[in-house]
């Protein structure tokens, strides 16, 4: 039933706040050259946006005009692992799309960069 897929990782989790409810974040990250560089992908929704959008799959439209409780909607990037000197280096980039908010947030562009000595 499971095949093992080296190049390929998937993450789950899930999260619940005290005032919020069940939060999922489900991430995928693909090796695509020797362990050097990754492509990554990710999402972030609550038990409430996922009730929504099987309604909208099941009926078509929405019963009511429903708002995403948090602003992000997905990210996609790249990693760079690499050692020069002894020191290895992880570089991260990504790109977070936003939520279309009524003042409407353009996408975030996040780096990480981490350095191990």
């Amino acid at each position: 039933m499971f095949r093992n897929y080296p190049r390929i990782r998937i993450a789950l989790d899930f999260e619940k706040p005290i005032d919020n409810y069940l939060q999922y974040h489900a991430g995928i990250e693909l090796n695509a050259y020797k362990q050097k560089i990754f492509f990554r992908g990710g999402i972030n929704c609550n038990h409430k946006d996922l009730e929504e959008f099987f309604l909208l799959i099941k009926n078509g439209i929405s019963q009511y005009d429903y708002k995403k409780s948090n602003w992000s909607l997905f990210s996609i990037g790249t990693g760079i692992n690499s050692q020069i000197n002894d020191i290895d280096i992880s570089a991260d980039f990504a790109f977070n799309f936003r939520n279309k908010l009524p003042s409407g947030f353009p996408p975030g562009f996040i780096l990480s960069l981490i350095l191990g000595f």
